[in-house]
């Protein structure tokens, strides 16, 4: 249902909503909202609590309070995890059959240390998840207990529709998902271990012709990641979907801003970030360590080049495939069986080819895209040609 436009705005209309008809979960998420953009994050959890508590199987309320979880954007007291523990609890006995209770419940539990504990929970997950998309693989080999590992990664970019594309390809026949499309492990998990990361796989047969992924964008951007990555699995295939830096800028800063990560206004944030950008190319210092701090996290993430090239310092040519989004956007299916030959699978036809997590945010005026544009252009430029390819991004 279409809100008010500012957060204070919206506050103010969800709770005479919530007021006026307090059982409804829409509108306790809609208030969650609402209150983690003005970044009211404890508050923010109430809301999405109450929201699960009236409607256990409520996607949109799971992925925002794994959010806030995972990327930090509150220290929730015991207290508070207590809470949510008992919520998803009292979830699972209403609705068994949805994997978001376990998921939750689960990373709650690594993160206090208690992997044992935590570990059945990831194992229902994979269960009820391949049971949807394959379940010929659970009646033949439905064993979680054994760790799977992953034969392919796609790597990046954020918002360029890493989450459209993998949940496009676990449809196909023969590739499984895994526990989470994003693991961060080789970014942010490291600490959980191999074993942990290994355990959020399903294990394959030997002989047998299925693959597993994951798809974690932020790899891209760390060199200390695809280091680590080499290190494990220096076989993988690797998959790189690229989008216009002008819309990745805009769309990664209005999920900034839905998240309350975000309080500054776009121009604001362009002359900002376009200042830092300059000083560091006349300096000469342009490469992919100093361009993924959080100074440049709009615009700096947008150079390409630097960390592609990084990549292909470690891993060779053939193991990276490069996709661009806004093909993707304009014939999901081709880009699909792209990524199927790449991965030696047959081609295989989706009966809808849904755009996951669209963002809705309004257009950026035009005297501010020009400027984006002619400081995009020459980096552009240098990536189609290390690459031979054309993303012919105005």
């Amino acid at each position: 249902m279409p809100g008010p436009g500012g957060s204070l705005e919206a506050i103010t209309y969800y709770q005479k909503a919530r007021d006026l008809k307090s059982d409804l979960p829409w509108v306790n998420k809609d208030l969650g909202d609402a209150l983690l953009e003005k970044g009211n994050s404890e508050e923010a959890i109430a809301y999405y609590i109450k929201a699960i508590q009236l409607q256990p199987d409520f996607f949109l309320a799971y992925n925002q309070l794994r959010a806030i979880h995972s990327y930090q954007l509150v220290k929730l007291n015991q207290k508070q995890l207590d809470k949510l523990i008992n919520c998803y609890q009292e979830a699972m006995k209403i609705k068994p059959e949805f994997d978001g209770h376990y998921l939750n419940l689960a990373n709650i539990l690594t993160k206090q240390g208690k992997a044992q504990e935590a570990s059945s929970y990831y194992q229902k997950v994979l269960s009820i998840k391949i049971s949807k998309t394959h379940p010929e693989f659970i009646s033949k080999y439905g064993n979680f207990t054994e760790l799977g590992k992953p034969n392919f990664i796609i790597i990046g970019t954020i918002k360029g529709g890493t989450s459209s594309l993998y949940f496009y390809l676990t449809k196909h026949p023969s590739i499984l998902p895994a526990i989470e499309k994003e693991m961060h492990f080789f970014d942010a998990n490291f600490h959980k271990g191999i074993d942990w990361y290994l355990s959020q796989f399903p294990a394959i047969p030997e002989q047998q012709n299925f693959v597993t992924g994951e798809a974690t964008p932020n790899y891209m951007y760390s060199i200390e990641a695809a280091n680590k990555l080499f290190s494990y699995f220096p076989k993988i295939q690797l998959i790189v979907i690229l989008r216009n830096p002008i819309e990745r800028a805009v769309s990664h800063y209005y999920m900034d801003k839905r998240l309350g990560q975000e309080q500054r206004n776009f121009a604001e944030v362009v002359a900002v970030e376009t200042r830092i950008l300059q000083k560091m190319m006349n300096q000469s210092q342009g490469n992919a360590n100093l361009l993924q701090g959080k100074k440049t996290r709009y615009l700096g993430l947008g150079l390409y080049l630097y960390f592609i090239q990084e990549w292909m310092n470690i891993f060779p040519r053939e193991q990276l495939l490069i996709l661009k989004s806004e093909d993707m956007y304009e014939n999901p299916e081709a880009t699909t069986k792209q990524v199927f030959d790449f991965l030696g699978l047959p081609n295989y036809q989706l009966l809808e080819y849904k755009n996951y997590y669209p963002g809705s945010y309004p257009p950026i005026n035009a005297s501010l895209r020009h400027q984006l544009s002619e400081l995009f252009q020459p980096y552009n430029q240098k990536l189609e040609a290390y690459l031979s390819m054309k993303f012919n991004w105005e």
